[in-house]
């Protein structure tokens, strides 16, 4: 079904007199602009090569885009609000399971067609989402949460944290104490009420959460947990198996482990990301099918990723590989397997990692054989030319791992030396096993921070 001229999505103008139906591939073709003002059927595939633009308005009704494939490819561009205008409206983009591939989906593109349930972004495709969300999804503990409280003080106010938004207290003890590991002795909860720094929970804590400032050998250390908010009002979703739409799940182990994945390829495409809330993605066991994946975009300057939620996944978080000047800020990453903040090769260089949270990393073991991932980390760095500044890593193996690589890399675009460009500092790991690693026949040169 292909759009026959611009309008809304609800304007049997647009389609020529009858409306996409149930399995439809829909085409947006060059030079057609469709605003999105309702729900879409579950499209078998939705190729962009005009535009799509989601209609705003924070009264409207929450309106879902459900598709197995979506393709924004041919100079095509899928628009949510702006950064002056950050996008108030709940929507969700759900990606479900195909019964038939689409005839553009190819080998040559970006997959075989046995590949499912994909967001991606090729050939000069622009993906730009700015929602409202949450300001700062994260928040640092201010005093000691003990185990039955139903009170939470922070360190600063979280004034847009809404009553029923879903948050996690980390875990601060250690591994003795079994909080890292099986079980992961977070707290996952909503929230009943906030006023200023104090947030009520709408069901007490099960676990202590840790907070104070320590003083060892002359030097005062914060020691304290970190709170992430996941809820946003703007969603990306894989499909729970038996179509349940958008929920969400408490435990990781009661879905399928195939979920959504979000693709963006190529040198002239653009993908910026904010206030996204990404969850029920990854495609366990499938090489680059990550909830987010920066592929080969070669100089990222002006893309960005900031102040987003990326939760119950199933293969990773945010993976960049041979892409640069990339900035990701001010997102939280919870329950996730194998390495979530992911440098791929070590081609990727001059990016900016700054103000991030991490926890709740399992192990991955999977027919890849990616051994890296059985002694999995929050933040896995193939490159040590970038600014790693003020992140937060917990409740995992490692916190920060460098494995700089001086070989080719996997796709043998560029050779990857060895650089002098690190800046590694401000930032924070509790309940690992390791706050830092680098690999043994690497030593940082003195100039380095």
């Amino acid at each position: 079904k292909t759009a026959a001229a611009s309008g809304l999505w609800s304007s049997s103008d647009v389609w020529g007199g009858s409306f996409p139906t149930t399995g439809d591939v829909v085409v947006i073709p060059q030079g057609v602009d469709v605003t999105l003002d309702c729900n879409t059927t579950r499209l078998n595939a939705l190729q962009i090569e005009g535009s799509l633009i989601f209609q705003d308005g924070a009264t409207l009704p929450e309106i879902n885009l459900v598709s197995d494939y979506i393709v924004v490819h041919q100079n095509g561009s899928f628009i949510v609000g702006s950064p002056s205008n950050l996008y108030s409206r709940r929507a969700n983009v759900i990606l479900t399971s195909s019964i038939t591939p689409p005839a553009f989906y190819s080998d040559n593109d970006i997959g075989p067609v046995s590949e499912v349930k994909t967001f991606a972004v090729y050939d000069s495709g622009i993906v730009v989402i700015h929602a409202v969300g949450r300001q700062a999804p994260m928040a640092i503990v201010a005093q000691t949460v003990h185990a039955g409280d139903t009170q939470v003080q922070l360190q600063a106010p979280v004034t847009d944290w809404q009553v029923g938004d879903e948050i996690v207290l980390t875990p601060t003890g250690t591994w003795a104490e079994g909080n890292v590991g099986s079980p992961h002795c977070f707290d996952r909860t909503t929230i009943a009420a906030v006023s200023g720094s104090t947030i009520t929970l709408a069901t007490p804590v099960t676990y202590n959460h840790y907070s104070n400032a320590e003083t060892h050998h002359g030097k005062t250390i914060e020691m304290r947990g970190e709170v992430f908010c996941l809820t946003s009002n703007f969603k990306i979703s894989g499909e729970r198996p038996g179509g349940e739409y958008g929920t969400i799940a408490s435990d990781r182990e009661d879905v399928a482990q195939h979920g959504g994945n979000f693709f963006s390829l190529g040198f002239d495409t653009q993908v910026r990301l904010e206030g996204v809330e990404i969850f029920h993605m990854g495609q366990t066991g499938r090489l680059g099918r990550y909830p987010v994946h920066w592929h080969l975009h070669g100089d990222a300057a002006g893309e960005y990723m900031k102040r987003c939620s990326i939760h119950d996944n199933f293969f990773r978080a945010i993976s960049i590989h041979h892409t640069n000047n990339l900035l990701v800020q001010h997102n939280v990453v919870f329950n996730t397997r194998g390495h979530a903040v992911y440098f791929e090769d070590g081609t990727e260089e001059i990016n900016v990692i700054d103000g991030n949270g991490v926890s709740n990393v399992a192990p991955l073991y999977n027919e890849l054989d990616l051994d890296t991932d059985f002694d999995v980390s929050c933040y896995w760095m193939a490159s040590v030319n970038n600014t790693i500044i003020n992140n937060r890593a917990s409740d995992c193996s490692n916190g920060y791992f460098y494995m700089p690589s001086k070989e080719k890399s996997i796709r043998r675009i560029v050779e990857c030396v060895e650089s002098t460009g690190l800046v590694f500092r401000d930032n924070v790991g509790h309940s690992l096993t390791a706050g830092l690693w680098h690999w043994h026949d690497w030593d940082p040169p003195v100039h380095q921070t």
